[in-house]
């Protein structure tokens, strides 16, 4: 997979946000579905809900959320991740009781047919099976994991040692293509209370436009005060083995994925278990939404939301937002020609960042032009400025 120019994550400044869950508890997946509209999964109860998030623009910070009614779904148990496909508005389904991938329509939850999951994935340890689940919204390619090793590819984490995941691509038609080896981190401490089941494993993937993944780990332990841990990383497979026909990965030969990491969210006792990609922001960043399990203690342990800051990943003149430099882009520049704007506003026309837009906005778009099409640029009134940019521009167009 290719590896994204810069991607940097960022905290907000705001910190946690509770939601407001009394109709579903446990949440364990998170999908965006477009505008402010999200999907969760229960990993108690075989439910659905929608999710209503509004996002600062600016800032990326949550102003308000509100959970919808939950529906159930039939035939699956244990669902711990959720991936929206654009393409017909389903939803995937991974559900760790028997590590299955089930597509279903949220609006009247009749099951569409599953995917084939690979045959290794029958080996996984009772609840460190499939616990992610994420599709890129551009190549349509599906993403799972287990959380930790599955029997025969190591131990489970430790204070000391992480564990060993198979991290699982599907083509855009739902093929299993493409499979790599990923280390967690150890878990850490060991905690003086014998209760405290430590742990450290993948709970979620993120499939990133730009084809780059993001592994969420979350971690729990702690010598003395027991908290949780999450850490997203960036991989890079470029010098990972295909593990795809490897049946045990204990004792084989293998080189498992790199990763870096690109930020740390101490949770305290916060189960951060699911992750998604959420609304552009007007400079051209991401929100990135965190979704918490209460562990079915709302009273002391409220169900929360986390909103991040991803940036690196946005297309150089892509102001629409849909991954793809167009015509689109080009007609939002021409429609706010010569106003004045907010500067650095993504949507309003002005990648370049002076506040006003212009020539600059439009070069930026051509020099980042995608489509097949030759695009065109009708520069708006006085005539005399129309023909002196419309020739510059189109010139550097034609030297690309």
């Amino acid at each position: 997979m290719p590896i994204a120019g810069q991607p940097e994550i960022a905290t907000t400044g705001q910190g946690q946000v509770n939601l407001n869950s009394a109709t579903l508890g446990e949440l364990s997946g998170i999908t965006y579905a477009g505008g402010d509209q999200y999907l969760v999964v229960s990993d108690t109860n075989s439910t659905l809900a929608p999710l209503t998030i509004n996002i600062d623009p600016a800032t990326g910070q949550i102003t308000a959320s509100s959970l919808g009614t939950p529906v159930t779904l039939a035939g699956v148990a244990d669902l711990e991740g959720i991936a929206y496909d654009p393409r017909d508005a389903s939803v995937l389904i991974a559900a760790e009781a028997d590590q299955s991938i089930t597509r279903f329509n949220p609006a009247t939850t009749a099951n569409l047919g599953s995917v084939t999951v690979p045959a290794v994935y029958a080996n996984a340890r009772a609840n460190f099976g499939l616990e992610s689940l994420s599709l890129d919204p551009v190549g349509l390619n599906l993403w799972t994991a287990n959380e930790e090793a599955l029997n025969g590819d190591g131990l489970l984490s430790t204070a000391s040692s992480g564990s060993v995941v198979r991290l699982q691509r599907f083509d855009d038609q739902g093929v299993a293509d493409h499979q790599i080896a990923y280390l967690t981190d150890a878990y850490p401490g060991d905690n003086l209370l014998a209760n405290i089941p430590e742990r450290s494993g993948v709970s979620d993937l993120l499939a990133l436009p730009s084809g780059d993944l993001l592994v969420m780990e979350r971690a729990l332990g702690g010598a003395i005060i027991p908290a949780f841990r999450n850490r997203i990383y960036l991989v890079d497979d470029e010098n990972a083995t295909d593990t795809t026909n490897t049946p045990a990965l204990q004792g084989a030969n293998y080189t498992p994925a790199d990763k870096t990491q690109l930020i740390q969210v101490d949770a305290g006792f916060t189960n951060f278990e699911g992750i998604a990609l959420g609304p552009r922001l007007d400079n051209g960043d991401y929100a990135v939404i965190l979704v918490s399990d209460d562990g079915g203690d709302p009273g002391t342990n409220p169900q929360a939301l986390l909103s991040l800051r991803l940036s690196g990943i946005a297309l150089p003149g892509d102001l629409t937002g849909d991954f793809n430099v167009d015509q689109d882009d080009i007609d939002l520049v021409l429609n706010r020609w010569g106003q004045d704007v907010t500067a650095g506003r993504w949507l309003s026309g002005d990648p370049s960042g002076n506040g006003q837009v212009g020539a600059e906005d439009l070069n930026i778009v051509l020099r980042g032009w995608t489509a097949e099409q030759e695009p065109v640029v009708n520069i708006p009134e006085p005539s005399c400025l129309a023909t002196l940019l419309s020739g510059t521009i189109a010139l550097t167009h034609r030297r690309r």
